[in-house]
């Protein structure tokens, strides 16, 4: 595995910090300024940075502010199509328009 430059793990902690900071905060202002600040910084190194490094907390702020798709991932096909079913992406319920239940 290729080691990662300084700069972009220190995009990376700032992307760790800013997505796990955001669900806490109280501050509507304070909250819209560090979603801005997040998006710009995935925009701009989120390619470069293997998804799998973040961890989970993370992950789900990122995930919901569809922010998820911008980083690389490394494992095989395969194992990317599973987490699409395992994360929330609407593959866990299946719903027959006939059977009549209406949940």
């Amino acid at each position: 595995m290729q080691q990662e430059s300084q700069d972009l793990w220190l995009q990376r902690q700032a992307i760790e910090l800013l997505s796990q900071h955001i669900p806490f905060e109280t501050d509507p202002s304070v909250k819209a300024e560090c979603i801005e600040e997040l998006r710009a910084i995935v925009l701009r190194a989120g390619r470069t940075i293997d998804r799998s490094l973040f961890g989970f907390e993370a992950r789900q702020e990122l995930q919901r502010l569809r922010l998820w798709d911008y980083f690389s991932d490394s494992r095989p096909p395969e194992l990317q199509r599973e987490d699409e079913a395992t994360y929330g992406h609407g593959r866990f319920f299946h719903h027959d328009a006939d059977d009549g239940d209406d949940l």
